[in-house]
Protein backbone atom coordinates (compact mmCIF):
# COMPACT_ATOMS: atom_id res chain seq x y z
CA UNK A 1 0.00 0.00 0.00
CA UNK A 2 0.73 3.53 -0.59
CA UNK A 3 0.50 6.56 1.87
CA UNK A 4 -1.26 9.38 -0.05
CA UNK A 5 -2.14 12.47 1.97
CA UNK A 6 -2.95 10.21 5.16
CA UNK A 7 -4.89 7.69 3.35
CA UNK A 8 -3.68 4.61 2.41
CA UNK A 9 -4.53 3.73 -1.42
CA UNK A 10 -4.14 -0.13 -1.89
CA UNK A 11 -1.40 -1.50 -5.04
CA UNK A 12 -4.42 -1.72 -7.97
CA UNK A 13 -7.89 0.26 -7.40
CA UNK A 14 -11.27 -0.70 -9.75
CA UNK A 15 -13.05 1.13 -11.82
CA UNK A 16 -16.63 0.09 -13.27
CA UNK A 17 -17.95 1.03 -16.76
CA UNK A 18 -20.33 0.56 -19.35
CA UNK A 19 -18.59 -1.95 -21.95
CA UNK A 20 -19.79 0.49 -24.39
CA UNK A 21 -17.65 3.09 -23.41
CA UNK A 22 -14.70 1.27 -23.78
CA UNK A 23 -13.27 2.49 -27.01
CA UNK A 24 -13.39 5.90 -26.39
CA UNK A 25 -11.48 5.35 -22.73
CA UNK A 26 -8.78 3.51 -24.79
CA UNK A 27 -8.73 6.24 -26.39
CA UNK A 28 -9.50 9.21 -23.62
CA UNK A 29 -8.92 7.40 -20.63
CA UNK A 30 -11.64 7.33 -17.50
CA UNK A 31 -13.32 10.55 -17.85
CA UNK A 32 -15.04 12.10 -14.91
CA UNK A 33 -18.45 12.48 -14.44
CA UNK A 34 -20.55 14.85 -12.35
CA UNK A 35 -21.70 13.70 -8.88
CA UNK A 36 -22.64 15.26 -5.61
CA UNK A 37 -18.71 15.34 -5.55
CA UNK A 38 -18.35 17.40 -8.37
CA UNK A 39 -16.74 16.05 -11.32
CA UNK A 40 -15.02 12.51 -10.32
CA UNK A 41 -13.83 9.31 -11.34
CA UNK A 42 -15.20 7.11 -8.46
CA UNK A 43 -12.12 3.84 -7.94
CA UNK A 44 -12.86 1.04 -5.43
CA UNK A 45 -10.14 -0.21 -2.90
CA UNK A 46 -11.13 -3.92 -3.28
CA UNK A 47 -12.85 -5.66 -6.51
CA UNK A 48 -15.22 -7.37 -3.96
CA UNK A 49 -16.98 -3.99 -2.90
CA UNK A 50 -17.22 -3.38 -6.70
CA UNK A 51 -19.60 -6.41 -7.20
CA UNK A 52 -21.52 -5.69 -4.21
CA UNK A 53 -21.86 -2.23 -5.80
CA UNK A 54 -23.01 -3.16 -8.94
CA UNK A 55 -25.25 -5.38 -7.27
CA UNK A 56 -27.10 -2.89 -4.86
CA UNK A 57 -25.99 0.36 -5.30
CA UNK A 58 -24.89 1.72 -8.95
CA UNK A 59 -28.81 2.11 -10.56
CA UNK A 60 -27.13 2.74 -13.73
CA UNK A 61 -26.01 -0.88 -14.59
CA UNK A 62 -29.63 -2.10 -14.95
CA UNK A 63 -29.52 -4.40 -18.53
CA UNK A 64 -25.98 -3.25 -19.88
CA UNK A 65 -23.17 -5.12 -20.17
CA UNK A 66 -20.47 -3.97 -17.51
CA UNK A 67 -16.34 -3.89 -17.23
CA UNK A 68 -14.21 -3.83 -14.39
CA UNK A 69 -11.12 -1.93 -15.16
CA UNK A 70 -8.25 -2.71 -13.06
CA UNK A 71 -5.90 0.73 -11.90
CA UNK A 72 -2.39 1.12 -11.51
CA UNK A 73 -3.25 4.17 -9.16
CA UNK A 74 1.06 5.29 -9.69
CA UNK A 75 1.10 8.67 -10.09
CA UNK A 76 -2.58 9.58 -9.76
CA UNK A 77 -3.74 12.20 -7.78
CA UNK A 78 -6.27 10.78 -5.50
CA UNK A 79 -8.54 11.74 -2.71
CA UNK A 80 -10.51 10.65 0.07
CA UNK A 81 -14.28 10.22 -0.76
CA UNK A 82 -16.17 12.94 1.54
CA UNK A 83 -18.91 10.10 2.49
CA UNK A 84 -17.72 8.38 5.82
CA UNK A 85 -19.95 5.58 4.93
CA UNK A 86 -18.05 4.63 1.72
CA UNK A 87 -14.45 5.99 3.10
CA UNK A 88 -13.39 1.93 3.67
CA UNK A 89 -14.09 0.97 -0.07
CA UNK A 90 -13.92 4.41 -2.29
CA UNK A 91 -11.54 6.78 -3.21
CA UNK A 92 -11.50 9.54 -5.91
CA UNK A 93 -9.67 11.02 -8.76
CA UNK A 94 -10.77 14.73 -10.04
CA UNK A 95 -8.83 13.93 -13.16
CA UNK A 96 -8.83 11.49 -16.14
CA UNK A 97 -7.57 8.65 -15.43
CA UNK A 98 -5.45 7.77 -18.30
CA UNK A 99 -5.56 4.49 -20.51
CA UNK A 100 -1.99 3.97 -19.75
CA UNK A 101 -3.02 2.90 -15.83
CA UNK A 102 -5.38 0.65 -16.34
CA UNK A 103 -3.29 -2.58 -16.30
CA UNK A 104 -6.70 -5.22 -17.22
CA UNK A 105 -10.31 -5.51 -18.37
CA UNK A 106 -12.85 -7.73 -17.12
CA UNK A 107 -16.32 -8.22 -18.90
CA UNK A 108 -18.76 -9.14 -16.48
Amino acid sequence: MIKLKEILIPNLLYHVADEENLSSIRKEGISTRHSNYGNVVFLFKDKREIKIAIKYWIGWTTGRNLVILTINPHGLSLVPTKDKRAEKIEILSYETIPWSNVIDVEYI
